[in-house]
């Protein structure tokens, strides 16, 4: 009996280890430490959401809870939140955000993933030229595959637009940013793909403005990202240390749209 007993006692003890083992939160690439650009325009950097941190601070959260910690880089300090470092300037086209990135020196803190959503402004500026956009688009991955060969870029399509002609711009456009990430995929660069336009509901889009996603929104463009990230997760290498030294910030900005760190 005391026999039969310390089985069953046993066996008990390997099923809620391996449950546990089951239930446990898989890390990407062995809890790599992400040092994250997010890089593009205003929606990159958070505009309209509540904390102006737009989806990064439901981002972090979601990696920390798979397991992996997460430093932001990049020029920009915005929003409410710690380490709230981007790459992001509104109203810049994709010709802008290539150019900016290159002046600042942002390439320079090495990040081995960059979240790219660059291309809304192209669509939504009078005077831009949305049919040459894929072309600028492809000339802005070669200029980061140049100053940051090891860096994993995932890049997304952009989000749904409330107002129509500039929807079907975007729409169009998509595919000609696709089609560039396809080919650099091609030639060797190291890309993942989110699709933003889908996973973010027209319904959870600003009507003050139909271009900025809602808080909600941003959080469903967190978790695109999230999902993202975890499907290329394997491509990802350790951060090298020898990138610029990443600034401490505080968490500022908010609705006061205090521009801190600059």
């Amino acid at each position: 009996m005391a026999v039969l007993r310390f089985l069953e006692v046993l066996l008990a003890t390997t099923s809620l280890c391996s449950a546990a083992t089951i239930n446990r939160p898989r890390s990407i690439n062995n809890g790599v430490h992400l040092r994250v650009m997010p890089q593009g325009a205003s929606a990159s950097r958070g505009q309209t959401s509540t904390d102006e941190a737009g989806y990064r601070p439901r981002l972090r959260e979601l990696l920390n809870g798979n397991g992996n910690n997460v430093t932001f880089v990049g020029s920009v300090s915005w929003g409410d939140m710690s380490n709230n470092l981007c790459e992001a300037h509104p109203g810049y086209t994709i010709s802008g955000v290539d150019d900016v990135a290159l002046q600042d020196g942002a390439y320079e803190y090495l990040p081995n993933v960059i979240l790219l959503n660059a291309g809304t402004n192209d669509c939504n500026v009078a005077g831009n030229d949305p049919e040459t956009a894929p072309e600028r688009y492809a000339t802005l991955l070669k200029n980061i595959r140049s100053n940051n060969p090891d860096a994993l870029v995932i890049a997304s399509s952009l989000l749904p637009n409330l107002k129509n002609s500039v929807d079907e711009c975007v729409q169009k456009l998509n595919l000609g940013i696709k089609e560039a990430v396809d080919n650099a995929t091609a030639d060797g660069m190291k890309t993942g793909w989110v699709d933003v336009y889908n996973a973010v509901p027209k319904s959870e889009i600003q009507t003050s403005d139909s271009t900025h996603p809602t808080d909600e929104g941003y959080k469903l463009f967190a978790e695109a990202w999230f999902e993202g990230i975890k499907k290329a997760g394997d491509q990802i290498s350790e951060p090298d240390p020898s990138g610029k030294e990443i600034p401490e910030t505080t968490a500022c900005g908010g609705k006061s749209g205090v521009k801190c760190g600059q």
